[in-house]
């Protein structure tokens, strides 16, 4: 009896409160769908086994990676911003009989449904466009294009375990609020004060820590082999650094602010400074979130395009012949006759060398 009407009371609550969770639903569906993509590509039989798919398949590897933590933060700020909202309505459920136990009973029925619901549409989405961005990819690369339409398991089974990690984590964050909270208080949360922010220095040097560590290590001088190698950890810190500064540095920047008298007691600088620190504590995580999307943007898009507009001039950099004819284990007595050989079966074929280069080399081993 009890569950049937908890079943219904989660379904009622995702109803009632859709406006909530409409932002919630679509944009989970999205990053999961991103995510599948890009997985799915990275361990692409058919992109691995073409010229440079090797090297694509990394940094696809390292763009799932970073995705991932993309959607931990922001399905973590916009579960947090509903359940905000939602303190109201669990505190009324408590005083009109229901358990605590109950309302984290309804809470993972409707975590469950979401879930569910979210990870299958997005998974969906994600086999539908996939191939399209596997033929962008192709074309991109200049390589013919493969036929055919494949559906990973292994990346599905590893999304629909990773955001069920997700999803838990989200529950056990919901679940506990309404444990350690009493019920009069949840009532009241809505109609409460909002309560000025804690600046956090620890956490804001900490941040700082990653921001530089993250910059210094991007402006390192090496070679393109070497920052292949150290482009992932530099990109890890800057998102850790960027989302700490965002929550807890914005927060110590404007008390820093606050306890100058000279500065903070102006007129413009007062409400300036009040409204901010407010609004920066609700609004933190997302607008971090926003700023790694964005920067993850423009980095993809200025390397693809510079990539792009200068695989030619690369192209001929390395290869500025259009063929190389190796020949080992010769005098120098014979080379008159290999050139002339060589001369001869460009004859046969017709062709006509225009600008022909003759070197010798060798190669040295060392210990």
């Amino acid at each position: 009896m009890m569950k049937s009407v908890l079943l219904r009371l989660a379904k009622d609550s995702i109803l009632k409160n859709k406006r909530l969770y409409f932002p919630f639903v679509l944009s989970a569906t999205g990053i999961i769908t991103l995510s599948y993509i890009v997985n799915s590509l990275a361990h692409n039989e058919s992109l691995m086994t073409t010229y440079a798919g090797g090297y694509v398949s990394s940094f696809l590897n390292m763009g799932s990676f970073i995705i991932y933590i993309f959607a931990l933060i922001f399905l973590f700020y916009t579960s947090s911003f509903i359940n905000k909202k939602r303190k109201s309505e669990i505190g009324l459920y408590n005083v009109l009989g229901l358990s605590k136990s109950d309302l984290v009973k309804m809470l993972l029925i409707e975590d469950l449904a979401i879930y569910l619901f979210v990870t299958f549409s997005g998974i969906v989405l994600g086999i539908i466009f996939e191939k399209l961005a596997f033929l962008i990819i192709l074309k991109f690369l200049a390589l013919e294009v493969i036929f055919g339409f494949d559906i990973n398991l292994v990346t599905i089974f590893a999304t629909f375990i990773y955001f069920g990690f997700i999803f838990f984590l989200l529950f056990v964050s919901g679940a506990f609020s309404i444990v350690k909270t009493d019920p009069i208080k949840l009532l009241k949360e809505k109609d409460s004060g909002e309560r000025e922010p804690k600046a956090k220095w620890l956490i804001t040097i900490i941040g700082l820590f990653f921001m530089i560590a993250g910059y210094y290590i991007a402006n390192i001088e090496m070679n393109q082999f070497e920052a292949l190698a150290i482009f992932f950890p530099a990109v890890i810190c800057v998102i850790i650094g960027t989302y700490l500064l965002f929550t807890s540095g914005s927060i110590a920047l404007l008390k820093f602010l606050k306890n100058r008298p000279g500065f903070y007691y102006k007129t413009k600088h007062f409400i300036t400074i009040s409204h901010l620190m407010f609004r920066m504590k609700k609004n933190a995580a997302g607008l971090g979130s926003i700023c790694i999307m964005a920067t993850m943007i423009l980095v993809m898009t200025a390397s693809t395009t510079s990539m792009w507009f200068s695989m030619e001039s690369v192209t001929k950099r390395l290869y500025p012949k259009d063929y190389l004819i190796e020949v080992q284990g010769v005098d120098e007595s014979q080379d008159e006759n290999i050139i002339t050989i060589i001369d001869e079966a460009f004859g046969a074929l017709d062709i006509t060398p225009l600008d022909m280069t003759a070197f010798e080399s060798a190669t040295i081993y060392a210990r």
